[in-house]
């Protein structure tokens, strides 16, 4: 992402839909970076604080099954959806939705 050309509003809906992936799929981590983070001019080492969700590893689970709502296109696990394609990106995590 380049930090410059995008709102603070888009970067965090994309910061958000990337911490459903990972409530979804139950990943270690997660995080984004600027697209040329340690390697270009524009963004280097530029570093954008986002709110992470208190409560992620409360739903960590080493036996994950998420659910294929639509073909490759979205995902659920847990109340956490993330539902992507062109142009319609949306996603829910529960803390900030309700349980």
């Amino acid at each position: 992402m380049d930090y410059d050309s995008l709102s603070e509003n888009v970067l965090r809906k994309f910061f958000r839909i990337n911490e459903a992936a990972a409530g979804v799929f139950s990943l270690d981590g997660y995080g984004v970076a600027a697209w040329d983070y340690s390697a270009g001019t524009k963004n280097r080492n530029a570093v954008q604080a986002f709110p992470y969700f208190e409560h992620y590893m409360d739903y960590y689970d080493i036996k994950l099954k998420p659910k294929t709502v639509q073909k490759e296109l979205e995902y659920e696990r847990k109340g956490f959806l993330t539902h992507s394609e062109p142009g319609h990106h949306f996603y829910h995590i529960p803390e900030l939705y309700g349980k």
